[in-house]
């Protein structure tokens, strides 16, 4: 009788083990339709260059696949089988609930020393950026990147602050219904890469007019 019991469990882990990676896995290979960009073009990145100079500062924009909402293989296994609940939420900035449309996936600095590339966490977590309309301005030494992103409750401001001479950033970020800065960043050592030819890309005009407030009189330096 025990070895029955035994082989009666052994087949029931086994058929709820295959119903799951079965799922799990074609849950994870599934693809979403891709969503239309306004005027019909269907896109994952898009691409914004700025040249100030001898600078230029390059931006992508990436679209957030749906399977990326659901995080990790993990999450979206047990979103498969406990629904949404299951999800962990977006922590970064752009909307107040949900998952943004698009994320900044990339900030690049060139001039004719090389490459400068901020990190992940220093991008990543802006939703829905404004990647057409940058303020881009020289302060002295400093070179600042400014845009407003989102709109409605998850508006917020993004400044970036940039000294290539000592090859470090810093970035600031204020919340529509904020009124000071907040210095998400203190200065951050960027890796120096060698330039390298880049593809003609649509190139942003300059425009100060959208420059926020300077952090330093409300966030400190």
């Amino acid at each position: 009788m025990a070895c029955g019991r035994n082989a009666w469990r052994v087949l029931l882990v086994s058929l709820i083990a295959g119903l799951l990676v079965s799922k799990g896995c074609s849950f994870y290979f599934s693809r979403a339709a891709p969503v239309p960009f306004p005027g019909g073009t269907e896109w994952s990145s898009r691409f914004q260059d700025y040249v100030l100079g001898a600078i230029t500062v390059s931006f992508v924009e990436t679209k957030l696949p749906e399977r990326d909402k659901q995080g990790t293989w993990w999450d979206r296994l047990r979103y498969q089988c406990f629904g949404p609940q299951a999800l962990h939420p977006w922590d970064g900035y752009g909307v107040d609930g949900g998952f943004p449309s698009t994320v900044l996936t990339g900030l690049e600095i060139t001039d004719p020393s090389g490459r400068y590339i901020l990190p992940r966490d220093m991008v990543r977590d802006l939703g829905n950026p404004t990647i057409n309309h940058v303020g881009v301005r020289r302060n002295g030494k400093i070179l600042e990147l400014s845009m407003m992103n989102s709109d409605g409750a998850g508006g917020h401001a993004v400044l970036y602050e940039v000294d290539l001479a000592q090859s470090r950033a810093r970035r600031f970020v204020r919340m529509v219904i904020e009124d000071d800065f907040t210095k998400t960043h203190t200065w951050t050592v960027l890796r120096k890469h060698k330039a390298k030819p880049r593809k003609e890309r649509g190139v942003g005009a300059m425009d100060d007019q959208h420059l926020p407030a300077h952090p330093g009189k409300a966030g400190g330096t």
